[in-house]
Parts: C-alpha cells; structure tokens; sequence
C-alpha cells in the first residue's frame, strides 16, 4: 500500500507540533563510537554470530522478586546487559544494567501441548518503566489469551536514564544506535531464559520504535520466532527525516557539529591516491553514502601514518569529510543522516528471520511518523511475513484506539508459531 505526503495524517503533524521536546540537541555523538557500533552491527549481520556469542558467555539473570496482583503474577528481575561488557565506554552504570518484569497467567490454561506462550515487548518512544505495556497489553494478555510477557525497560528510559537526560530526548543520534544494541542482545538473553525456564513458544513485538527493535531482535534469534512489530517499517531513517519526529531535531547543531574538527578524523595525513573518489562524492552531493561509509570507516585522528589499505581507506574517507564543513547544505545534512541511520536500522541489513510467515506487522495507512514513500516494503525484504494496515489513522490515533488489533497480531503470531513447531 502506497502512501503520499498529501495522504499523511494531520493529526500526527500538529500532535508533534505541541510536543517541546527535541531529539539529539547534543549533536552526534563520539565518532569512534559509530565505528565501534559499525564493528559490532558487522557481527549482527553474521548468521547467529551475536547469539553464539552471548551462548559463550551469558550473563546472570537474577528474579528478584514475585508477587500476585489480581489475576496476574508478576516477576521483577535484571541482569548485564551484554553491551557493557563488550563496550562499557558506550554505557554509564544505569544503562547498562538491564531491568525487565514478567506478567503471567495466575494459571496457565489447560491444553494438550501444555504450552505457556511468551512475548517480549519492547518499548516505544516515551514509554518509561512498565506501567503503560502491563496496563494495556501484558495483564489483557494474560488474563484473556492465557499469555506471558516480558516488559524490557528501554536503555536510556526509566531507571537507566543517564542524569543529563530530559525526559525520551536522547543526548545523541549515536544513543539511538547504542539503545538498538543493547535492545537486540538482552532481548536474545531473555529469550534464552524463556527456554531455560519452559515458556514457548516465543515471540517479540512493540509499538513503533519498540516494534522497530523487536524486528532487529528477531534477526538475530537462530530459531523461529513470533514477531508483531506494530506501527514500525524496515527503517528508521525515514522516521527522523521525513516523519513528523524531524522537526524535533536541532539540525543546525547537527551541521556544525559535522562540519567541526571532531569529525576530521585525519587532519594531519597526506592525502592518498584514492582520496579522489571520496572528494568526488562530495561533489555529487552524495551524501547518503558518506554518511553510510562515515559509519562503517571512521578511525579517530592520529598523528601516525596508516599501515594497511583497510586504515588507508578509514582515514582518506576522514579526511575527505572535512569539504563538507565547507559545503554542507541543511539538504546534505539530511541524507548524510540518512546513511547513517539506514546502516545502522535497515533491516536489509541483518538476517532475514528464520521463518518470515510467522511475522506479521501491523502499519497505519496515514502514519506521519513513520512515512513509508520510497523505503521498501517488509514482504519485499521477508517474502512471507504479513502487513494488516489501520485504514484512514495516523500514527497516534493507531496507537490510541487500536489495542485490541496490536494484541490480537500477537496472540495469531503465538498460534502460527505453536501451530507450526510445537
């Protein structure tokens, strides 16, 4: 289903246009961290590499306490996240230590597999600690599906907000990238345990951003996995810089920052033969790419000649960046940050889940925050997996009156799974 700008909601625009808070007001982010992140996506890419890594070494999940309330149980627990081990320069100590809560069933209901269906739910942009997915899609769940849920506190969200943060208005654009990391390995954590502790068969889902990560998630997972991502697409470039949410970043901070000696990367290297193709870009005004290959070849600046045809390249591509603080146009800027967002969110740049008939998302026909004009389609990228569109609503009216559909996808992802493999 197509969408044109006229065909966006109103709604959406002028809800985001009360809203005060920007996104990124500190600019980027540390360059060499869009390096390390780019290394680490690199693995993502690899079938399964990021599951049999944490398989080697997993970290502790510990239960911390169990009560009842009402017709539900619910389970508090935390453990590492797995990111702050690896890069624990990315990570202050309240991001990096992950926090979740588990709704279920007082009694699982009675069927002949004895199954007890599980589903992880990520956050969405704004949706701090538990309270707003246990009210309107955990406890339903579980008293009227007989399903479990594991509510996952979002890095930067909650108690692991980072105390120069306001409110969901992440510091940096590499925030996002970290946040998407540490989403997708302590999601594989969580469902590690579901099997250790005899839950299945699993799923994940979330609403727009959350729905986003948990497809990122479902990538990674070497097995079949449910997916319900609702309200989210195959990227987020689009959301950040043709939904409703871009007129909430500070581009001009962006543009000087991209333009400062930070991102040089290589002022004091004499320039390389191939430096050339890099200038060209420029000249194109393609910006879109440097923005990808700034991600993928950045090296912090060094006063020591590179050694290999590898660093060659990660500091002829840094010193090639510095023509675009002379040139850069708030029009650069945008595709420069649409390169970058696509290599880090695309999901055409992650594995295909194992079994794409068991995705089904659910997207608004009108969504402003999430426009899908000129991004491909997710049957495109998972032939099998399904699309149930949310006729004449935008984005926030979607989210507002269609709990009962978000619930229902994810109660027929959990059948098809069960149907299938159990």
């Amino acid at each position: 289903m197509s969408q044109t700008q006229q065909a966006l909601s109103t709604f959406d625009q002028v809800f985001r246009s009360l809203l005060l808070s920007k996104f990124f007001t500190k600019g980027w982010g540390r360059p060499e961290n869009l390096r390390n992140l780019f290394q680490l996506r690199q693995r993502m890419t690899k079938q399964y590499k990021c599951y049999e890594l944490l398989s080697a070494n997993p970290p502790a999940v510990h239960i911390t306490s169990e009560s009842t309330r009402g017709s539900v149980r619910i389970l508090e627990g935390k453990f590492r996240s797995p990111l702050a081990e690896f890069h624990p320069e990315m990570l202050e100590p309240p991001v990096g230590d992950a926090v979740f809560q588990v709704v279920l069933p007082v009694e699982w209901p009675k069927n002949a597999k004895r199954l007890k269906p599980m589903c992880i739910q990520l956050a969405g942009t704004g949706d701090h600690y538990f309270w707003r997915r246990r009210t309107l899609l955990a406890k339903p769940l579980a008293i009227e599906n007989g399903v479990g849920s594991i509510l996952l506190e979002n890095p930067f969200y909650g108690s692991r907000k980072p105390k120069d943060q306001v409110r969901s208005s992440l510091n940096n654009v590499c925030d996002l990238f970290v946040m998407g990391a540490c989403l997708v390995m302590e999601s594989l954590v969580l469902l590690q345990w579901c099997e250790q502790q005899g839950y299945g068969p699993l799923g994940l889902t979330g609403l727009s951003m959350g729905g986003h990560m948990a497809s990122l998630a479902a990538t990674n997972w070497p097995k079949p996995v449910s997916l319900a991502p609702c309200l989210s697409w195959t990227t987020a470039s689009c959301v950040f810089t043709q939904g409703a949410l871009a007129g909430a970043i500070p581009w001009n901070v962006l543009q000087k920052q991209l333009h400062s000696d930070e991102f040089k990367g290589a002022d004091k290297l004499s320039t390389v033969s191939w430096l050339a193709q890099e200038e060209q870009k420029l000249l194109n005004n393609d910006a879109f790419a440097m923005g990808q290959e700034f991600a993928r070849n950045y090296t912090p600046s060094t006063t020591t000649a590179p050694t290999s045809k590898a660093d060659d390249t990660s500091f002829g591509w840094a010193k090639s960046l510095l023509h675009i603080r002379r040139t850069a146009t708030d029009g650069e800027v945008l595709q420069f940050m649409t390169g970058v967002m696509d290599e880090f969110t695309h999901l055409c740049n992650f594995p295909t889940p194992v079994d794409p008939t068991l995705v089904i998302a659910v997207a608004a026909d009108k969504d402003a925050y999430v426009p899908r004009m000129g991004v491909p389609h997710l049957t495109d990228l998972w032939p099998g997996a399904q699309v149930r569109y949310i006729q004449n609503q935008g984005h926030i009216q979607a989210f507002i009156f269609n709990r009962n559909l978000f619930r229902k996808t994810i109660v027929d992802t959990l059948q098809l799974n069960a149907d299938k493999y159990y």
